[in-house]
């Protein structure tokens, strides 16, 4: 007896020390709310996550709605103030916003970045030329501008968005002034965005009729959403199971015990797979207490069966803890964060929970009161039969799902946001779909460009406003050949002819003969919307094609099309794929191993995967669609199935029925709240694992057949 207390002491006492460390340790490093953190990061990925460090991904647009005077000077206003925020760098508005730099820039490299029309032209040419420039000077003397420096426009540079008209403010259609503001926070950035969006609606309070919008602000408001969705969910999840627990046991003192085993498993978990991973998603602590509830399965089994009592080995709940690790193993092996880390999380969990549990427990003497009573269920429909409708009903719905391909659907749905984001779509500088060009060194990307606009005459890449040292040469060849001193002749003789006043065209192509060396300022392109960053060993520069002529860069190397819904698109097929091999695998495995263990009673067990997996897909099979954290629940629901069919195809089956009914129960309550989230990737779980209980629960009052019961 004494013994019993001091093993009991010593674990409460130890497990409170853990309990304390792995805490604080968390409260150091958190689990990460941001939930695009915990989605796949592989090469078709990582091109959104390179194009979201350019600046010409982080816009933030302020409309001003209206368009009239009132509504001009408080864009004005906000203009001003929105500057003097610490998280914006500048403002687009008017031609006026052009940084100075950039202007000059242009001017000073002009006769190397402009298109050269080098086919000479002809004296007639040149005479017809001068004659039309002086009737459309003496017809519209106060509107037409006189180009000295260029009379016959063999120079032009287009593409660049740029407007000349100062007075020519930014407009969205008819709905009102529009800012476009460039800011400094990358959208995974929460901190500086959450600064950024403070700074930004403290300024608009005075300006009630305006509307703003940024992709960062998702980050901050659906991360404080989903971290205020976890507490919650988590707080109200642990006191229903808490209450379950003792409602069904009642037995304080095993309940202590239980529960301490509980979030000690549940805490070293999150503790090793946030060193496995790094980042660890926060919806694996509200995962992680479903995970709690299906722990307690080896506690009902091993209790229930007086296991403790009679100091034995429980190889039924031994075979069933294997499958389910062999499981949540395989799954961890898929390329989702999200799906690794919690696959990986509860595999530890359970892991913990069970070898405290069979090693550690019995040492603390628990032995279940002669009140606990007996079950006994005796339902009408035979296993086969079960079995034959399962299948049926999983050949006719597998037909009709419908997979939703969108990752964003996972996280919050803010509809607010939703709404403003549309509103903002149709802004016409953000028609155009940006491209990433890779290369090793800058002047290789210079190239790479210029091979792009060759192919792609319309599209606004680097080679708008630079020139790789080939280009430069080529130009300078060009320039020299060309027979600019007979021009200025011309230009000057049918000048005068002309009208024009002497020496009008006096320095007209002069200074091409004393050309400057070219000068690339790497910091003036962001100005162009087409700036170049180094990222891992190699240099990035951002693009802009129209959609219509992607078909044209398909064989064009080291170039990405940055279109976030075909790339995710196929980062989610990709996952299914990968997710449907492993399941397959998984399931097959699984299936073998019951066989193996329950022999002549297969059926009956194997009905505890089979009739759940039908009713998941019927229910899918009914939604809209389905999403890939609907299939995680569908195969985490399939192994902890299997538990209960090793269970209850054993020969003692009223204690077995009993403590799979306090399992269910358990479970229940610790997933079913998920159902309720506002996060679909933890609804999506909910809703599967409530259908997966309920089937479970339906079984358990059916017969066994008859070589089980013998």
């Amino acid at each position: 007896m004494k013994s019993k207390h001091i093993n009991r002491a010593l674990f409460l006492f130890f497990s409170a020390l853990l309990i304390i460390f792995i805490s604080y340790s968390l409260w150091l490093y958190p689990p990460d709310s941001d939930i695009s953190k915990a989605l796949p990061q592989d090469e078709t990925t990582k091109a959104l996550d390179d194009y979201n460090l350019f600046g010409g991904s982080k816009k933030l647009f302020v409309l001003i709605k209206g368009v009239n005077e009132d509504s001009l000077k408080k864009a004005n206003a906000i203009k001003k103030k929105l500057l003097n925020a610490s998280q914006i760098t500048d403002i687009y508005f008017n031609g006026s916003d052009i940084p100075q730099k950039a202007l000059d820039y242009i001017e000073e490299n002009w006769y190397y970045l402009a298109d050269f029309k080098t086919q000479p032209i002809s004296q007639e040419d040149v005479e017809k030329k001068i004659q039309n420039l002086a009737q459309e000077l003496s017809s519209n003397a106060l509107y037409a501008s006189l180009n000295r420096s260029d009379p016959m426009g063999l120079f032009s540079l287009g593409g660049l968005n740029f407007s000349s008209n100062t007075s020519e403010n930014l407009t969205l259609g008819d709905k009102g002034y529009l800012l476009i503001a460039s800011i400094k926070p990358n959208i995974g950035d929460i901190e500086n965005s959450t600064l950024l969006q403070d700074e930004v609606e403290t300024i608009l309070k005075e300006y009630p009729n305006t509307v703003v919008f940024c992709p960062n602000f998702y980050s901050v408001e659906n991360s404080a959403y989903i971290k205020q969705d976890v507490h919650s969910i988590t707080l109200i999840s642990v006191i229903i199971i808490i209450f379950v627990y003792f409602m069904l046991m009642r037995n304080i003192t095993m309940l202590l015990f239980s529960v301490t085993t509980l979030i000690l498993s549940a805490l070293s978990a999150i503790l090793i797979t946030r060193i496995l991973f790094e980042d660890v998603s926060i919806l694996v602590v509200a995962f992680g207490i479903g995970i709690a509830s299906i722990a307690e399965d080896y506690l009902f089994m091993l209790f229930l069966n007086d296991d403790y009592k009679n100091k034995r080995f429980n190889y039924e709940v031994f075979w069933g803890f294997l499958t389910t690790e062999i499981g949540l193993l395989l799954l961890g092996f898929i390329d989702f964060p999200l799906i690794s880390q919690l696959s990986i999380f509860a595999a530890i969990s359970l892991s913990i929970s069970y070898g405290i549990f069979v090693f550690i427990f019995p040492k603390f003497e628990f032995y279940k009161k002669n009140s606990t009573g007996n079950f006994h269920f005796q339902g009408v429909i035979p296993p086969f039969f079960i079995a034959a409708i399962s299948l049926v009903i999983l050949s006719v719905t597998i037909t009709r799902l419908n997979f939703d391909t969108d990752f964003r659907h996972l996280d919050y749905q803010n509809e607010k946001l939703l709404k403003k984001e549309a509103l903002f779509q149709d802004v016409s500088l953000n028609t155009k779909t940006p491209i990433l060009i890779y290369a090793q060194n800058i002047d290789a990307l210079l190239a790479k460009t210029d091979e792009i606009k060759k192919s792609v005459p319309s599209s606004y890449t680097i080679s708008n406003v630079a020139k790789s040292n080939q280009e430069i040469q080529k130009r300078k060849e060009a320039l020299a050949h060309y027979d600019f001193k007979q021009l200025r002749a011309y230009i000057k003789q049918y000048a005068s002819e002309a009208g024009f006043r002497e020496g009008i065209f006096d320095t007209v192509y002069k200074e091409i003969q004393n050309l400057k060396p070219y000068t690339l300022d790497m910091e003036i392109l962001e100005s162009f919307g087409v700036e170049i960053i180094k990222s891992d060993n190699e240099y990035i520069s951002l693009g802009y094609i129209d959609s219509k002529d992607e078909d044209k860069l398909e064989n064009f190397k080291d170039i990405k099309i940055i279109d976030a819904s075909k790339i995710l698109k196929k980062s989610a097929l990709r996952s299914l794929d990968s997710m449907r091999n492993i399941l397959f695998m998984a399931l097959v495995f699984i299936s073998m191993l019951i066989i193996f263990v329950t022999k002549k009673r297969a059926v009956y067990a194997l009905n505890f995967i089979l009739f759940p997996l039908a009713m998941e897909m019927l229910f899918l099979s009914l939604e809209s669609s389905f999403n890939i954290m609907h299939i995680f629940a569908v195969f985490f629901v399939a192994i902890y199935g299997v538990d209960y069919g090793i269970y209850l195809s054993k020969q003692n089956i009223s204690q077995s029925i009993k403590a799979v009914a306090y399992s269910c129960v358990t479970t229940f309550a610790g997933f079913g709240i998920l159902a309720f989230s506002d996060v679909n990737a933890l609804s999506s779980i909910g809703e599967i694992t409530l259908i997966g209980i309920i089937s479970i629960t339906f079984l358990i009052l059916q017969k066994r057949d008859k070589i089980a019961n013998e």
